[in-house]
């Protein structure tokens, strides 16, 4: 889900930057595009809400044992803030441009985050691998020289 949320988000990102100009003053709300720009900013409500959830969920799974979701965890939770410090560098005139490449930089980084569970889920391993593990293995026989 979340990284659902990253990808709208990040397209609605991508809106906005054609629909917006990149001149603007520095300001809180643009004076056209208004609805983009507060839609792109209203979905990131949500996204930081689950990236706070998935982190409680994973330190108390890590108490269990279970560390799977400690690095996702910590992955999402550090592009996350990485995006919205970026959104809010967006605001003054002279930091926009580093304010959008920390945006999607942040945001980049979140996405493989939450990629990991679902790769890391779809790993197949082959029967021949197995079959091989389970066999123990002895060295080759040692040959004389006549």
């Amino acid at each position: 889900m979340l990284l659902v949320l990253i990808g709208i988000d990040f397209a609605m990102g991508v809106v906005s930057l054609f629909a917006l100009n990149a001149s603007r003053p520095t300001g809180m709300l643009p004076h056209k595009g208004t609805a983009i720009y507060e839609l792109h900013s209203v979905i990131a409500i949500p996204l930081v809400l689950g990236t706070g959830i998935l982190f409680l969920r994973s330190r108390r799974a890590s108490l269990d044992g279970d560390r799977s979701l400690v690095l996702p965890a910590w992955l999402g939770g550090i592009g996350i803030s990485m995006a919205a410090a970026g959104g809010m560098l967006t605001v003054l005139h002279p930091a926009r441009l580093a304010g959008m490449a920390l945006m999607f930089l942040g945001s980049m980084i979140a996405a493989f985050g939450y990629l990991i569970p679902i790769l890391e889920s779809t790993t197949v391993t082959t029967g021949a691998v197995d079959a091989l593990e389970d066999e123990p293995r002895s060295p080759p026989p040692l040959r004389r020289r006549t």
